[in-house]
């Protein structure tokens, strides 16, 4: 457990920082790069959640990444040689001048067990509580389902299909209406609906109803349920963070410019207009519901609203240099993130190891000797190149504070007379 609350302190680190990159970039670099990039930039946010809950032990990650990978990762600067053997057995010997790693690695070892079970507990209710919500949300949803009726108005659903086909959608989507909503909204991983307040039909005419399916088809085409998802795996992990909280509430807002520069692109001058008194009508009739940060839609809150219509009024086409600014320094920021994500991957698996060589191995049964003891004896044949073990797991594990082994400084200090039989205890002095 200590070790995954490391990794979750480390990952916690690694988004907070990741935040800030974006936030810089958006704010230094904002003319320069496109609405959609402004929204998709944060997609970023979710790589260091993926380097967080992959199982890495399990896959090996320590050996699968290419040594000149930690090297920029970590700063570790080699002063022996890969091939250098120690004893000829085979064992490759390297200093360990990764600070970093061992940071990890010593509080790891070194913190109380009490502070790992008090933060892991308080973690773990906070993370409980979200979950809740989400599958309350999620029933939420599941009731507008029941309560949706399919509108079976051929004119309507011939308008839909004309939005499909600007749009760029081929799939299925249902179309259904149900008097428990204010706003229409779009819902579905994998069987994709459309819902729209009973009312809406009465209030828009089959023109009007084409800037709503446009707009929620192009949350479809932008898989923002899926996102939104993902949103939410990422606040329930690091509720704690108000950095997430801040971000994910960013992105929510940047999501819904991008979807409104889709639906802008499809249009003309006019439908601009007409687009804007759209989206006017369903201000603040959204979010009076959970399941509103489930079910992304064309409504928001008056401030959501008011932004959105700036950014309409303003609307231009994306000029090519824009489009080639945005590729550079989306490209500058993603390199980045991919060098800080996997540090919460390699730095908090602290099982740094040594290799024995098997040819140069002997593994005995040493435990009668230990009486109980849970503990591991080597013992190096310098004559024959030969090492004997016993408990080979813990052999090979590093330790720290405490390096792995204190016997060959202990042989040291016997054949030099620095301790002997009756003064054998010298105090630590962390060298």
């Amino acid at each position: 457990m200590d070790t995954f609350i490391l990794q979750l302190i480390l990952s916690t680190v690694v988004v907070s920082l990741v935040i800030s990159a974006i936030l810089f970039v958006k704010r230094i670099y904002a003319k320069h790069i496109s609405v959609q990039i402004h929204y998709k930039i944060w997609y970023f946010l979710f790589v260091p959640l993926v380097t967080f809950l992959i199982p890495w032990k399990l896959i090996r990650l320590g050996e699968s990444i290419p040594q000149y990978i930690k090297n920029l990762l970590f700063s570790n600067q080699e002063t022996a040689t890969t091939g250098e053997k120690l004893g000829h057995a085979g064992v490759s010997h390297q200093p360990n001048t990764n600070l970093l790693h061992d940071f990890a690695v010593s509080v790891d070892k070194s913190t109380p067990d009490l502070f790992y079970n008090l933060f892991f507990t308080v973690w773990l209710i906070g993370m409980m509580a979200l979950i809740g919500l989400v599958l309350y949300s999620n029933y939420q949803i599941y009731q507008l389902k029941k309560s949706a009726t399919t509108i079976k108005d051929l004119q309507i659903h011939e308008m839909l299909e004309t939005c499909k086909k600007i749009v760029g959608i081929k799939k299925n989507i249902r179309l259904v209406e149900t008097p428990l909503i204010q706003s229409p909204i779009t819902l579905g991983l994998f069987h994709p609906y459309i819902l729209i307040p009973q009312e809406t039909r009465q209030l828009f005419t089959v023109n009007e109803l084409k800037y709503v399916f446009l707009h929620e088809l192009s949350h479809q085409k932008n898989k923002d349920v899926f996102v939104n998802y993902i949103m939410w795996m990422l606040k329930i992990i690091h509720w704690f963070n108000p950095f997430v909280w801040y971000a994910l509430e960013k992105m929510r807002n940047d999501r819904e410019l991008a979807c409104d520069d889709s639906v802008l692109n499809c249009l003309n001058e006019r439908g601009y207009i007409e687009y804007g008194h759209t989206i006017i009508h369903f201000a603040d009739k959204k979010f009076n519901h959970t399941y509103g940060q489930f079910a992304p839609g064309i409504g928001g809150t008056k401030k959501q609203i008011k932004q959105r219509i700036q950014g309409i009024a303003n609307y231009s086409k994306e000029s090519t240099t824009v489009k080639w600014k945005s590729k550079i320094i989306c490209s500058i920021l993603g390199i980045m993130v991919l060098l800080l994500a996997p540090i919460t991957a390699v730095v908090a698996g602290t099982d740094d190891v040594y290799h024995f060589n098997e040819k140069n191995t002997v593994y005995e049964d040493l435990s009668d000797y230990f009486k109980g003891l849970n503990g591991s004896f080597v013992l190096f044949d310098s004559s024959k190149a030969q090492y004997q073990i016993y408990n080979q797991e813990m052999s090979a594990q590093r330790v720290s504070p405490d390096s792995t082994y204190k016997i060959y400084s202990a042989l040291f200090a016997l054949e030099e007379n620095v301790i002997s039989t009756t003064n054998n205890e010298k105090k630590w002095t962390a060298m």
